[in-house]
């Protein structure tokens, strides 16, 4: 296969040559080379011209670098050299055994195709053709899903067409009577989003009848009816845009050829050139504006910080810039940032023009072209391949999945089969095997030739093997695409994945609990720096903070099996202080420092309460370790920002701070219901509120990038106001600094939430960690075994009646809790054990979430780098 240089042969799915001029065309056939034998090899050499740079076959091309014309056809190699292997049996042998022989020697070869190499290798016919559906229908589906979101947010809808109509809650018991086809713009909308419509007419059809129904059941003049007139006219306006736009686009396409796609169309998307997102590039001056692309700006020499031209203006002639640490290995302790003074003139001027478009990858079987993320090709897994192997696109390899379905249907009855058409049908069986036995299979001819035998041998052991004899070897030597479920477990991943399958099987999506897997990719021991102004103010004669502070960090994905393909649907990162910790308060306190989650969660009506039920399984296995605490920062992600996926889909919306709030409040109240919360406090409360009166005794909470450490850096580099007098006293002034701190953390309280996993004895305060306790009926107070007998001696007198306290056993959590030396184990994955370098390397490798088609190929290659940095430690 050949991934990246694009070569001169035309798509079979979809020609292209009628958008091409006449010259352009015998330009490219004159500069199309043609093949050579060499006498000594049979193999293909192809004179490179002179301004071009060959290149290895199967080593895929930088983007954006000049393509090459090396030929790279492996299926013309085989061809050559079995048409010169065929013309030397000939002369020893019989003619009708050779031409057996030969077809049966390529129906092996032809399945070589390594599953590896894409999960649509191994996919049933219909899996491969829901692919091919949802890549075709995303393209027109998208604009219309934005169209859909308007009408729904338009002024004029008053709600009335966004949710189905109810006869009895609208008082119109004769509804269903009238409007025999009921439709609503959610319907249609999450329709669009599950990529359902065949066509933009379909879903446009759709749209026209909700406002149809509006006015067919309501009379002219009603509020309903209006609205619906008004909505319906303002989206054939916009659909006419949309037509207008989306011929445009097939014109320019049509019109489009670039030393990138050579005029090549994708046989799966039918287009040409499609961009990556350009790389996220802010300016570190005051407008703090992602630069646009085209735009000129400045930058560092090493690249860390840029200013657009307009912030450039006002900067001062020296800089003085904070220089960050270079990316730092998990074992090693954190260093700070150190300030470092430079000239303004110093600054680079760059233009920002990155345009980088998708990669191709050719079939061996067709010789077309087609986007490796069209057809979730690894790139990195065919550069891994010790051996060619050939390379089958989806296209071929549904062609082959029908014929095969269509032969077994057909069906072939022993007593008609001889022994001489026997081979050949092994032959055709095998060229359309999807067994996942793909990746590197050694073959008959391997085993013999290990075996020392000569080529005369080898080849009457290959002629006298039965289809069974074949297929024990395919089977003997699978090796099948790397899914999650390859990727090392744990007992918190094992625990999680058990505890949201349950609440999809309670709630009756039976399918959707068996899709779901939970993996725990990376758990390293790592240590955040305390920053001197915290050391500095937040001290006292018997408490200080230590320079670095030592946790685990973990990285969680969950993935959902969508159609045989999988996508990475929730992530988050946690920092877990166990009881070892050098800070007091720290102990037994886990840390969820961020959370993402994208839309293609299926079904979607229970996606909502599956993210739940993640967050609520993961504090169980916390509780169930004794863990005390959990922290949560809620802090809304900007538009355009991103937490740990690079490049959301621009039709999911971020939530905003107030619906964030309550997203997290009403989880907590689910884990409460279900035993694993006890309380839910805020930061300033539970460590600020009497930050004066317990400085001797404890310290705040201090976790790496909280709320209150930034804001402390914050409070420090802001200068004083005017004619206001700083106290000279040390004390005083850090007590003033702590002030500062406390009040901003104060005012932003309601996003910081500690989560309790234990109840705290109401008597004696002390936490009842994993223990019995006891609790009065319709109180929210709960006591531990010393304090409830004298608690219970006490109300009773006050309230005249004995006082009734039940004993409620801990939940019970132990699979989560594991004394296995092997959980204990770290594992550790380069690419993502940091947020930033997930990010960075995400965007390096253009591994984007912005379509469903790029989430399944991003997914692929996460779970492709996480298994091949697992399998080399």
């Amino acid at each position: 296969m050949a991934p990246a240089p694009m070569g001169l042969n035309d798509t079979r799915a979809l020609s292209c040559e009628g958008g091409k001029s006449p010259a352009a065309f015998e330009l490219q056939a004159s500069e199309q080379l043609a093949p050579t034998l060499e006498p000594s090899g049979g193999s293909l050499a192809t004179p490179a011209p002179a301004n071009a740079t060959m290149t290895p076959h199967g080593v895929k091309r930088a983007l954006g670098a000049t393509p090459t014309f090396v030929l790279s056809d492996k299926k013309l190699k085989l061809e050559v050299k079995e048409r010169e292997l065929c013309v030397q049996e000939t002369e020893d042998g019989n003619a009708e055994a050779v031409v057996i022989r030969r077809q049966r020697r390529l129906a092996v070869r032809s399945g070589s195709r390594s599953a590896a190499l894409s999960p649509l290798n191994s996919a049933s016919a219909e899996q491969i053709r829901q692919h091919l559906r949802d890549v075709r229908r995303e393209l027109f589906l998208r604009p219309l899903l934005a169209i859909v979101s308007k009408l729904m947010f338009h002024k004029g809808n008053h709600g009335f067409f966004n949710v189905r109509v109810d006869p009895e809650v609208w008082n119109i018991p004769h509804y269903f009577e009238v409007v025999k086809h009921p439709m609503d713009l959610a319907i249609v909308k999450n329709k669009c989003l599950n990529l359902e419509y065949a066509t933009a007419d379909e879903c446009a059809d759709a749209i026209r009848l909700v406002f149809n129904n509006a006015c067919l059941f309501n009379p002219p003049g009603h509020i309903v009816h209006e609205s619906a007139a008004m909505l319906l006219k303002e989206f054939e306006a916009d659909y006419a845009k949309y037509k207008a736009k989306a011929e445009a686009m097939t014109k320019r396409r049509d019109e489009h050829s670039c030393p990138f796609c050579l005029d090549n169309v994708c046989g799966m998307c039918n287009e040409k050139c499609i961009n990556f997102e350009p790389p996220f590039v802010m300016c570190s001056g005051a407008c703090r504006q992602r630069i646009k692309r085209h735009a000129v700006y400045y930058k560092t020499p090493d690249g860390q910080y840029h200013w657009c031209s307009k912030c450039f203006t006002s900067l001062p002639k020296e800089l003085t810039i904070k220089v960050l640490p270079s990316t730092i290995t998990d074992h090693e302790h954190p260093t700070p940032s150190t300030d470092n003074t430079l000239s303004k003139f110093a600054l680079l001027k760059a233009k920002f023009m990155d345009e980088l478009t998708e990669p191709w990858v050719q079939c061996d079987q067709c010789s077309g072209w087609v986007h490796q993320i069209c057809a979730l090709f690894n790139a990195c897994e065919n550069a891994d391949e010790e051996e060619e192997v050939m390379y089958t696109c989806p296209l071929c390899r549904l062609e082959e999945l029908d014929a095969e379905e269509k032969n077994n249907e057909l069906g072939m009855s022993p007593m008609e089969t001889s022994v001489e058409d026997f081979p050949v049908k092994v032959g055709k069986d095998l060229l359309g095997s999807h067994s996942p036995a793909l990746k590197r299979r050694p073959f008959t001819k391997d085993f013999t030739r290990a075996l020392g035998f000569d080529e005369q041998i080898e080849e009457k052991v290959f002629d006298y093997l039965t289809r069974v004899d074949l297929d024990a070897v395919d089977a003997s030597t699978a090796s099948s695409f790397v899914t999650s479920q390859n990727l090392q477990s744990c007992g918190v991943s094992r625990f999680m994945q058990k505890w949201v399958q349950q609440h999809l099987e309670n709630l009756g999506e039976h399918e959707a609990a068996q899709s779901i897997v939970v993996k725990v990719v990376s758990s390293i021991k790592s240590s955040c720096h305390v920053s001197s102004v915290v050391r500095e103010n937040f001290r006292s004669a018997s408490q200080e903070f230590p320079q670095t502070i030592d946790y685990t960090s973990k990285v969680i994905f969950v993935f959902q099996m969508i159609n045989g393909v999988e996508v990475c649907i929730f992530s988050m990162y946690v920092q877990e202080y166990d009881k070892y910790c050098q800070v007091p308060v720290n102990r037994n306190r886990t840390y969820i420092a961020y959370l993402d989650s994208l839309v293609y969660m299926r079904p979607r009506h229970v996606r909502t309460s599956l993210y739940h039920q993640i967050l609520i399984s993961y504090l169980a296995s916390c509780k169930a370790k004794g863990y005390e605490y959990a922290h949560i920062w809620a802090c809304p992600t900007t538009r355009g920002g991103d937490f740990i996926y690079w490049c959301h889909p621009s039709f999911q919306k971020n939530p905003g701070k107030e619906r964030l709030l309550q997203w997290y409040l009403i989880m907590a109240k689910k884990a409460k219901e279900l035993g694993v919360v006890f309380a839910c406090d805020d930061l300033y409360k539970h460590g600020f509120e009497l930050l004066e009166e317990t400085l001797d005794t404890q310290l705040p909470p201090y976790f790496d990038g909280d709320y209150w450490p930034s804001e402390a850096e914050r409070v420090a580099a802001s200068p004083p106001k005017r004619g206001r007098k700083e106290a000279n006293t040390a004390g005083v002034s850090s007590a003033k600094f702590r002030k500062k701190v406390s009040e901003s953390v104060k005012s932003a309280c309601e996003s910081l939430f500690v989560i309790a996993l234990q109840p705290t004895c109401a008597a004696c305060k002390q936490l009842i960690v994993n223990a019995a306790y006891w609790r009065a009926i319709n109180v929210d107070a709960y006591y531990c075994s010393k304090c409830q007998g004298a608690v219970a001696e006490a109300i009773a007198p006050a309230s005249g009646q004995k006082a009734v306290l039940t004993k409620v056993a801990p939940a019970n959590f132990a699979e989560a809790c594991s004394n296995s030396k092997t959980e204990e184990l770290e594992m550790s994955c380069p690419f993502l054990d940091c947020r930033p370098n997930m990010l960075k390397n995400c965007e390096e490798h253009h591994y984007q979430f912005d379509s469903f088609r790029r989430a399944k190929y991003s997914t692929m290659m996460l779970v492709y780098q996480i298994f091949s940095t697992q399998r080399s430690a």
